[in-house]
C-alpha cells in the first residue's frame, strides 16, 4: 500500500493466515526458480534477469525458445548456418538440462499477481521471499479518517481503564462486572452509587 505524504494510517494487525497463504504461493514460485529455471539458464550461459525468471517459472516453451533464439543469434554473429540443425542442436542441449533440472510441480498454477513478485528478491543467484516486503503486504491498516479517530477514542478509553483498574486488570469473564461500577443516562454517564466500590481497591 502507498503512503500519501501526510496521510494517516494506524495498524491493526498482521493478517497471518494471508501472510501463510501469500508466503507458500511465493516459496513455491522462488522453489521453481531455485532448482530448475536458475540451474538452466547458469548451464546454458542465459542472463539471470528477475523478469524472465519469473516467467519461464510458468512457461517452459517460452524458456526454450529463448534460449534457442540465443543460440540462432549466436551462430549468427560467428557467421555459422542458421536454420533447422540450430534449433535441434538447441533444442537438444535445452532438454538435456531439463532432465537434470526438471520442473516439480505443473506450471501455471504459480502465477504470482504482479503485488505478490515485488514480494521476490533476487540475492545472488537464488530467489528468496523478503519477509520484511511480505509483512507489509499482509499488514491491514486504518486508512479512513472517521476510522482513525473513532480508534484513537478506543484507545484513550483504554487508557483510562487501565488507569481505572490500576493494574488490576480482571480477567475475561469478569470483565462485564465493570460496568456495574457506572450506568449511562441522557446526560450521560454516572457513577452507581450501590457498587461495591471495594472491588476497586487495589492492594499495593
Amino acid at each position: 500500500m502507498t503512503k500519501k505524504k501526510n496521510e494517516e494510517r494506524v495498524l491493526l494487525f498482521n493478517n497471518f493466515q494471508r501472510a501463510c497463504d501469500v508466503r507458500n504461493r511465493v516459496a513455491n514460485v522462488c522453489g521453481i526458480a531455485n532448482n530448475t529455471v536458475i540451474p538452466i539458464c547458469k548451464a546454458l550461459n542465459l542472463p539471470i534477469l528477475k523478469p524472465s525468471v519469473l516467467e519461464w517459472v510458468n512457461d517452459e516453451d517460452a524458456f526454450r525458445e529463448a534460449f534457442i533464439s540465443k543460440a540462432k543469434k549466436e551462430c549468427a554473429n560467428s557467421g555459422g548456418y542458421i536454420g533447422n540443425v540450430v534449433r535441434a542442436a538447441a533444442e537438444s542441449d535445452f532438454n538435456t538440462q531439463l532432465k537434470f533440472h526438471p520442473y516439480q510441480v505443473m506450471r501455471g498454477v504459480t502465477k504470482l499477481a504482479a503485488d505478490e513478485e515485488k514480494l521476490i528478491a533476487l540475492k545472488g543467484e537464488s530467489f528468496v521471499v523478503d519477509e520484511a516486503k511480505l509483512e507489509e503486504y499482509t499488514n491491514v491498516y486504518l486508512t479512513d479518517p472517521a476510522r482513525i479517530e473513532a480508534y484513537h477514542k478506543c484507545e484513550r478509553l483504554c487508557e483510562y481503564l487501565n488507569e481505572f483498574f490500576a493494574g488490576n486488570i480482571p480477567a475475561n469473564d469478569a470483565f462485564s462486572s465493570w460496568a456495574t461500577f457506572v450506568y449511562p443516562t441522557p446526560e450521560g454517564f454516572k457513577v452507581n452509587g450501590r457498587a461495591d466500590f471495594s472491588k476497586l481497591i487495589t492492594n499495593k
